[in-house]
């Protein structure tokens, strides 16, 4: 099921970073960043969180762990890319989700 636990063991966040307060709101900004993307690209988080969907959790930690390894300014060639990227990976699996009827 879709959490944080899940994301920092998805992204391989350890106990000890997260015992560092910053790290550890650094990490929840990430999850609930990839979450609100999600929800403003249509995606019903809320439903899909409740039936236990894999590929929403992949969707969610994926997008969250993006976000996570990527937290500093980039050139703006690399932050185009890296983000035409993601906006295509965002697609792929919006698109398997509604092929799979989840919405």
């Amino acid at each position: 099921m879709l959490n944080f636990n899940g994301f920092c063991a998805y992204a391989k966040i350890d106990e000890a970073t997260l015992a560092i307060p910053e790290e550890l709101r650094n990490a929840q900004l990430c999850y609930d960043g990839a979450i609100w993307a999600a929800k403003g690209c249509g995606i019903p988080v809320d439903k899909l969180d409740e039936e236990g969907n894999r590929l929403l959790e992949l969707y969610i930690y994926a997008l969250a762990g993006h976000y996570y390894d990527n937290r500093n300014f980039q050139s703006s060639v690399q932050s185009y890319t890296g983000d035409q990227y993601t906006q295509r990976m965002m697609t792929r699996m919006r698109i398997a989700l509604e092929s799979e009827g989840w919405f």
